[in-house]
C-alpha cells in the first residue's frame, strides 16, 4: 500500500510539473465585417459605466470612447483551445489574449492552431513584506503626510473627494475597525476566487488558511482612505475607493510574509477597475522575487515587453492614472537585480521610498530599488527615470483584526516598503485632481503626472535612485488655478449644551447640541466623570448633516442617575472629537 500511495504522488507531481500556465495571444477578435465590428464596439461601450465614459470622453472623442482593445476577447477561440486540452483561467480584452493552463505535450497542437499569433509562460512574482513594530489631528501618521504637503492641502478642504481610487492588492477587512469602518467602497471584486468580494470572508481559503490574506490590502486602504482623528488619517480620506484582489498572502517558515500574484490576475484587476470608473489606480508591490526558472531579464523592463507592462502603459491612453511601486530590493541595489515589471512602463509613476527626511532609503542590505529602465542604459540624453517618484517608505497602518476592547492587538503598527509610498502617492494624486476635475472636465491622467513630475522636490535634476523626487502636493495643486472651490476642512463638533445647569429633577432631558460636516454611518457621544470614569456612552445612527442634538436623562449605564458634579462630554465621529462640559445639579 504504501509504494502504491508513493507511485501515485510521483505520478500526481509528475502531471503537474508537466503542465504549464501560458498567455495564448490571438490574431484577431473574430470579427470579419464592418457589421460586426460596429456592433462590438456598441457591446463594449454598454460594458463600460456612466463614470468610465466621462472620464474617457475627457481625452476622446465621442465616436472613440471605445476602441479595439476594449472588444472582449474571441469566445470561439476560447473553446478550441479547452476543446485541445488547455484549462482556461483569464481573458485579456486589452492584450488580445487568455491564460490557459496546457500540458505540456498539447502545447504544439495550440501554438499551430490559426487564430494562434503566440504563446509565452505566464510569470508568477511574490513580494517580500517587511513589518517593523514601532488643522488636522493625524496622530502618529503625521510623518507620511506632512512628507508630501498633504497637510496643507487637507487644510484648503482638498481631501480627494470626487475622485474614485482603485486599489490592486490582497483585499481588506474594514467591518469594525475605527479608522477604517466609514471608508467608502463602491465596487470591489476577487480575481483569485472569483466572486465579487475583495472583503475578507470566514469561509475563504485561499490565504491557506492564516487568515493574513487581507492585512496588505487594509494596510495600504488604511493609508489612503483612514478617518480617525487623533490616531490616522489618510492622504486622500474624503476619495471613493474600488479594490480588485489579485494578489495572495501566506506566511512562511521563518515567518516572513509573502505576497503572490499572477500576470492574468494583476491584468484582469486593472480592466475592472477600468470598466467602474477609476480616476487613479494604486498597486502597491514590494520586495519581487520571480517564482520560477523563467525570470524576466533586466533586458525586458523596456518600457514595452512585458504583458504587465504593456497593460500598465495602456491606462494613460483611457486616461486612469496608474501608480506602481517599483519594489524592495535586498542585497544589491543595481537595476538589474530589482527593477520589475509594470515599474519600468511609460507613462505610469513608478514609486520609490524615501526616509523621514526624505532621503532615498536604503538600510543594512536592504532598500528602495532603482533604475534605470534597460532602455535608457548608456544614454547621454534620458527620456525616462526610474522611479519616478518618491514616497515615505515607512507607513503608519490600521490593523483591520483589532476592534475596540482588544486588549490583545494593537489598533495601529509600523510597515516599510515602496508598497507605502505607492499608497501615498496615490492619495496625494487624488487630492491633486479633486481640484482640477469636475463633472468630466479638467485635467487629464497625462497632465496630473506631468504637473506631479515638475513641481517634485528633483524635477529639474531627477536621478536612478529618487527620480524626480517627492511630489509637493501643496505646488502641484496650485500649479494652475483650481476649478473646484471646497469649503476649508471642518471637523464635526459639540455646539453646546442645554439646559446648562441641568437639573434632572425637572423631568427634561439634557439636549446636546452638535454640527455634522462629513458623511458618517455613526455618532458616539460619550459622558465622563472629571476623574476620567465613563458614566454613559450615547449611539446615533444615520445622522443627517447639518446641526442635531442628542439626548441624556442624567443616569448611567446602570440606570443610575449620576450624582451632582461637572461632568465631560465627548462627541466621537470618523472625522474628529469635540470636548464640552456639563453641569448637573440634584
Amino acid at each position: 500500500m504504501g509504494n502504491f500511495m508513493v507511485f501515485l504522488i510521483t505520478m500526481l507531481l509528475f502531471s503537474y510539473l508537466s503542465q504549464e500556465k501560458v498567455w495564448v495571444y490571438f490574431t484577431d477578435k473574430g470579427i470579419r465585417t464592418d457589421e460586426e465590428r460596429k456592433e462590438a464596439l456598441k457591446r463594449a461601450k454598454e460594458g463600460l459605466s456612466k463614470r468610465a465614459i466621462k472620464r474617457r470622453l475627457m481625452t476622446r472623442s465621442p465616436e472613440n470612447v471605445v476602441d479595439y482593445s476594449d472588444i472582449p476577447v474571441y469566445e470561439q477561440y476560447i473553446r478550441e483551445i479547452e476543446a485541445r486540452g488547455g484549462r482556461f483561467c483569464v481573458a485579456s480584452k486589452w492584450l488580445n489574449a487568455g491564460t490557459f493552463v496546457i500540458p505540456s505535450h498539447k502545447k504544439n497542437k495550440i501554438i499551430d492552431l490559426p487564430f494562434v499569433k503566440k504563446m509565452k509562460p505566464v510569470r508568477r512574482f511574490g513580494a517580500r513584506i517587511t513589518e517593523e513594530k514601532k488643522g488636522i489631528d493625524y496622530g502618529e501618521g503625521e510623518t507620511q503626510i506632512k512628507l508630501l504637503g498633504l497637510d496643507k492641502v487637507h487644510s484648503k478642504g482638498y481631501i480627494g473627494k470626487g475622485i474614485l481610487i482603485g486599489i490592486l492588492d490582497t483585499g481588506y477587512k474594514k467591518d469594525l475597525h475605527p479608522a477604517l469602518k466609514d471608508i467608502n467602497i463602491i465596487a470591489e471584486h476577487d480575481f483569485i476566487s472569483n466572486d465579487s468580494l475583495a472583503k475578507y470572508d470566514e469561509n475563504d481559503t485561499i490565504d491557506m488558511g492564516n487568515n493574513h490574506q487581507i492585512e496588505h490590502g487594509s494596510h495600504m486602504l488604511s493609508l489612503m482612505g483612514a478617518r480617525a482623528t487623533g490616531q490616522l488619517v489618510g492622504a486622500a480620506f474624503g476619495a471613493d475607493f474600488a479594490i480588485a484582489r489579485t494578489e495572495l498572502m501566506y506566511r512562511l517558515p521563518n515567518d516572513d510574509r509573502d505576497i503572490i500574484t499572477e500576470e492574468d490576475w494583476w491584468i484582469a484587476g486593472v480592466e475592472f477597475l477600468d470598466s467602474v470608473g477609476v480616476d487613479i489606480i494604486s498597486s502597491s508591490l514590494g520586495y519581487k522575487e520571480w517564482f520560477d526558472s523563467t525570470n524576466y531579464k533586466y533586458e525586458d523592463m523596456n518600457g514595452n515587453t512585458t504583458p504587465m507592462t504593456v497593460v500598465a502603459s495602456m491606462c494613460i491612453g483611457k486616461n486612469i492614472l496608474l501608480v506602481n511601486a517599483i519594489g524592495n530590493v535586498k542585497n544589491s541595489a543595481r537595476p538589474d537585480t530589482c527593477i520589475k515589471a509594470p515599474a519600468d512602463a511609460d507613462s505610469i509613476l513608478a514609486c520609490g521610498g524615501v526616509d523621514e527626511n526624505g532621503n532615498w532609503y536604503w538600510q543594512g542590505n536592504s532598500g528602495s530599488a532603482i533604475g534605470p529602465p534597460y532602455d535608457q542604459v548608456g544614454l547621454e540624453e534620458r527620456t525616462r527615470w526610474k522611479p519616478d517618484v518618491c514616497g515615505p517608505w515607512f507607513g503608519y497602518v490600521a490593523n483591520p483584526w483589532w476592534r475596540p476592547g482588544d486588549e490583545t492587538n494593537r489598533p495601529y503598527s509600523v510597515t516599510g516598503g515602496t508598497s507605502c509610498a505607492t499608497a501615498m502617492i496615490a492619495g496625494a494624486s487624488a487630492c491633486i485632481l479633486s481640484g482640477h476635475r469636475k463633472d468630466g472636465e479638467g485635467w487629464d491622467a497625462r497632465k496630473l503626472r506631468n504637473v506631479i513630475l515638475k513641481t517634485a522636490s528633483r524635477s529639474g535634476n531627477p536621478n536612478d535612485t529618487s527620480g524626480y523626487g517627492i511630489p509637493d502636493t501643496y505646488k502641484a495643486l496650485y500649479y494652475e488655478k483650481p476649478m473646484v472651490f471646497p469649503s476649508p476642512f471642518e471637523e464635526d463638533r459639540i455646539l453646546y449644551s442645554s439646559p446648562n445647569p441641568f437639573i434632572p429633577s425637572d423631568g427634561q432631558p439634557l439636549q446636546i447640541y452638535y454640527r455634522l460636516v462629513n458623511n458618517t454611518s455613526v455618532m458616539n457621544v460619550y459622558i465622563f466623570t472629571l476623574s476620567g470614569r465613563l458614566v454613559k456612552e450615547l449611539k446615533k445612527y444615520n445622522i443627517a448633516l447639518g446641526n442635531g442634538y442628542i439626548e441624556w436623562d442624567g443616569k448611567d449605564e446602570g440606570r443610575n442617575p449620576v450624582a451632582s458634579g461637572i461632568y465631560i462630554c465627548l462627541l466621537e465621529t470618523r472625522t474628529g472629537k469635540s470636548v464640552g462640559k456639563i453641569a448637573v445639579v440634584r
